[in-house]
């Protein structure tokens, strides 16, 4: 026959063993959201230099639509589809956004602000290394029915240096 006392430390153990469980569901959740935040972000960035956004609409529309979808919030990716010239994209044949490398990320409500800037790349950076220029941008990725997508993204501007 099992005592109160023994019914009082069970009952402890298991509220402990949950929180702990509960705990580590929480965090992994964290770590697998985050992690699956970056790889839309670095996805969506190798995607860039394939959308030309300096020819003719109709065919940066069907770039992004193609090229995008899997990465891009569906109200997101209308609004660029209406305006592709507020889409980001390849504008001139040299440089063109190679990726974006993420620089940081912030828990953000049911999503991640990932800061990080666009790398853009011309044949002698291609061949030598290093980098044309780069772009800041702040991407905000949340969870919705279809997965992890862009549902903001907002390149920085950048103030050119005076003579």
């Amino acid at each position: 026959m099992i005592h109160m006392q023994q019914y009082r430390n069970l009952a402890i153990g298991i509220v402990i063993i949950v929180a702990i469980l509960g705990g580590f569901a929480f965090f992994q959740s964290d770590v697998l959201g985050e992690r699956a935040a970056r790889n839309v972000v670095t996805s969506f960035g190798a995607q860039l230099k394939n959308i030309p956004l300096s020819g003719e609409s109709e065919i940066a529309r069907q770039a992004i639509e193609e090229k995008y979808t899997e990465y891009v919030s569906s109200e997101l990716l209308e609004q660029w589809k209406k305006i592709p010239a507020g889409a980001p994209g390849r504008l001139t044949s040299s440089p063109w956004p190679e990726r974006i490398e993420i620089t940081g990320i912030v828990s953000q409500g049911n999503g991640y602000v990932v800061s990080g800037n666009v790398i853009y790349m011309s044949s002698v950076e291609e061949t030598q290394g290093g980098v044309a220029r780069s772009q800041p941008v702040v991407i905000l990725v949340v969870r919705n029915n279809d997965g992890w997508r862009i549902a903001a993204y907002q390149e920085q501007q950048t103030q050119e240096p005076q003579d």
